[in-house]
């Protein structure tokens, strides 16, 4: 699967999961199950290693793209690809994990 498609994948999840908690009359981030998943999320983020924990946060979080992330951190394009997907991996598995 290429990094486009799990990028993809990911904010139709996050449509989807807004749509459907917006449905049920639940203020997003006060329901039980909401927190949770977000305490999961730090959990799995927290377990990453670091390399791809920084270049997760650097493309999620100060959304900048694979070329500014290589040059910022003085990797290879490739690379940064492989630490994102792994990353993206490893977090949307600890999420579908049973708790």
């Amino acid at each position: 699967m290429s990094l486009d498609s799990i990028n993809r994948l990911l904010c139709a999840w996050r449509l989807f999961v807004r749509a459907r908690v917006a449905r049920m009359g639940v203020r997003p981030g006060t329901d039980k199950r909401t927190i949770q998943l977000r305490q999961r999320y730090r959990e799995a983020l927290a377990a990453l290693p670091n390399e791809q924990r920084v270049v997760f946060m650097l493309h999620r979080i100060e959304d900048l793209s694979i070329v500014d992330i290589a040059a910022r951190l003085n990797m290879p394009t490739p690379l940064v690809e492989q630490h994102l997907a792994a990353a993206l991996h490893a977090i949307a598995n600890a999420l579908d994990a049973p708790s």
